[in-house]
């Protein structure tokens, strides 16, 4: 059964949903803070005489992971009564990647919702020209460029420090990051947990454990993590894969 809408595609859009996205600490000190860009779409709704409906401010990158929030966003946006204008203050918080295409393609096609964004001066509508399909779309290819490049870098980083014989990213359990005299990077050995990762070892070349008896053993010798948000289980784990590999 056919699901019946709750809104006409010619009628004059009047509500908006903002929109404001930031994915590095560099972002939020330079400019493009979620305060800023709230107070700009703010301003932007009020002289469109638009009704907010919501809020969206997030912390979320655009390219990792699942996307939630926007992806939230959106589903409350479809179920909205009547037509939505979501607001940006740049195409590329709204879209960095041709992932998310498919669906708000789906929702722009049917005159659902449509898209605002304030320093390009673009809104994206179902009757929207070529032209300004093709702009947006040229703004995601080089967002999405600007992504892919840094990516090389960062590959190419890595394989010269690897290369170097240096760590990269956080250091295993039993090692801290650290700056050597120079500054630079480095990992030193945690002498508080050292000892229990090396009766650990110990433990394990017996041939009597297997990694889930080793995380318990962990556990009752009082490896604890030192690092927010990280699981110690899954460091002792990736740390013991990581060895066991090479």
């Amino acid at each position: 059964m056919a699901t019946k809408r709750n809104f006409d595609p010619n009628e004059k859009c009047t509500q908006a949903i903002i929109f404001c996205r930031v994915s590095s600490k560099r972002q939020k000190d330079e400019g493009v803070s979620l305060e800023v860009q709230e107070k700009t779409i703010k301003q932007y709704c009020q002289n469109k005489d638009f009704n907010i409906l919501a809020t969206y401010s997030i912390d979320e990158s655009s390219t990792k992971g699942a996307r939630k929030e926007f992806h939230k966003m959106l589903e409350f946006a479809e179920e909205c009564k009547g037509k939505v204008a979501i607001i940006a203050s740049y195409i590329d918080r709204l879209q960095r990647s041709y992932k998310d295409t498919p669906e708000l393609e789906r929702l722009r096609s049917t005159g659902k919702i449509e898209f605002h964004a304030l320093r390009e001066n673009l809104i994206i509508t179902l009757n929207s020209p070529a032209m300004d399909l093709t702009i947006w779309y040229m703004h995601v290819l080089m967002a999405n460029f600007q992504i892919n490049t840094m990516i090389d870098k960062v590959k190419a980083s890595q394989k010269e420090n690897w290369g170097a014989g240096k760590w990269q990213g956080l250091a295993p359990i039993g090692y801290f990051n650290d700056k050597d005299e120079d500054r630079k990077a480095t990992v030193e050995i945690d002498k508080d947990r050292a000892p229990i990762i090396k009766i650990l070892f110990e433990e394990y070349a017996t041939g009597y454990h297997s990694l889930q008896s080793i995380w318990y053993k962990a556990r009752e010798l009082g490896l604890k993590s030192k690092e927010k948000n990280h699981k110690i289980k899954e460091q002792i784990i990736a740390l013991f894969k990581l060895v066991l590999e090479k």
